[in-house]
């Protein structure tokens, strides 16, 4: 369950480590990128996994976003500039994806 609030959550430039494999990182991979958000996330029941565990400048570390199966949803935004790599693996696996569909 998602809640909007009306006061800025989290503002950032981040580290994320990949804590699972996705169509942006294999597991264990560093990327840059940054947080900006007003939502608060309230889950009830089971959790899925997370996608990162963040760094930001401050010292803090926190768990972000959530995987299941070929979804990846953070609050972590990338510029794909900063990442090549993540860019060129959502190619593929966007490329692979289609390709398996057309058949």
């Amino acid at each position: 369950r998602v809640a909007l609030t009306g006061q800025l959550q989290r503002l950032g430039y981040v580290e994320a480590r990949a804590l699972a494999e996705s169509c942006l990182c294999r597991r264990g991979e560093t990327i840059r990128g940054h947080v900006f958000h007003y939502s608060r996330l309230d889950w009830r029941g089971v959790r899925p996994p997370a996608a990162y565990r963040l760094r930001f400048g401050s010292g803090v570390v926190q768990e972000d976003g959530a995987i299941c199966k070929n979804l990846v949803a953070a609050y972590l935004h990338l510029h794909f500039l900063n990442c090549p790599e993540a860019a060129a693996r959502f190619v593929d696996f966007c490329s692979g994806y289609g390709s398996k569909w057309l058949r």
